[in-house]
């Protein structure tokens, strides 16, 4: 996922949502392909600040979010 958003509410629904990766806008282009292909291969990728923030949030308890299986099937979207 490319977002602007980079608060730990909206990467937690990502990631329980099936997200393989969350990245804020402000990465470089080339860094953003290189995420993209790593992500297709089969690694997770997430912001390094905001998955920070998502940790100390679910690990005091202080999250909305709740861990649940997928609802969906994994999916890559493969742009050219």
């Amino acid at each position: 996922m490319l977002t602007s958003f980079s608060d730990d509410e909206a990467l937690a629904a990502a990631v329980i949502a099936g997200a393989e990766g969350y990245l804020i806008k402000e990465i470089r282009g080339s860094d953003l392909v290189a995420s993209v292909r790593k992500v297709a291969g089969g690694e997770s990728l997430l912001d390094p600040k905001t998955t920070a923030k998502v940790l100390e949030r679910l690990r005091s308890g202080r999250s909305k979010m709740s861990a649940s299986p997928r609802s969906r099937p994994r999916s890559v979207t493969c742009w050219t």
